[in-house]
């Protein structure tokens, strides 16, 4: 008996190289224009239903002494897809507690979410350098951990 997911996981992680008192909080984290979808058990497919806004929720103080970045508490069930979606987030700096300055990104991802995948939306944040994004894939689930199914 091999059991197989029929949803992909998702969740951020958020990384920074800040130091000396320098630090980003990660706030808003969506997808947005995300399919909904219904699953057609015959055929084995998912057919992709009304978008809807996915929200993520917060991600506070990383610097760079978080070395493998902060993730997130809510990770997600999402219907797996190949229509692109938008991610979008506002990163905020402080220095010793005071905020100077604010960006909010949305970024089209165009990766295909397979079931039964796993998917790390990755924030990498520096203090005078552009915010990268990059999106990893794991084909396998690993631990278990609390999700939510959207």
């Amino acid at each position: 008996f091999t059991f197989e997911h029929l949803l992909a996981k998702a969740f951020f992680t958020v990384t920074s190289n800040t130091e000396g008192g320098y630090y980003y909080t990660v706030t808003d984290i969506t997808v947005s224009n995300y399919a909904s979808g219904v699953y057609t058990i015959a055929d084995e497919t998912w057919a992709p239903g009304a978008a809807k806004n996915v929200a993520f929720g917060n991600i506070e103080e990383v610097t760079d002494a978080d070395t493998n970045g902060k993730t997130n508490a809510t990770q997600m069930l999402l219907v797996p897809t190949t229509n692109t979606f938008n991610v979008t987030f506002t990163a905020d700096l402080y220095k010793d507690g005071t905020k100077l300055g604010t960006e909010t990104k949305t970024i089209p991802v165009e990766n295909d979410l397979v079931k039964g995948n796993v998917y790390n939306f990755k924030i990498a944040l520096s203090v005078g350098e552009e915010i990268k994004f990059t999106v990893t894939n794991n084909p396998t689930w690993a631990g278990n951990t609390d999700v939510t199914i959207q």
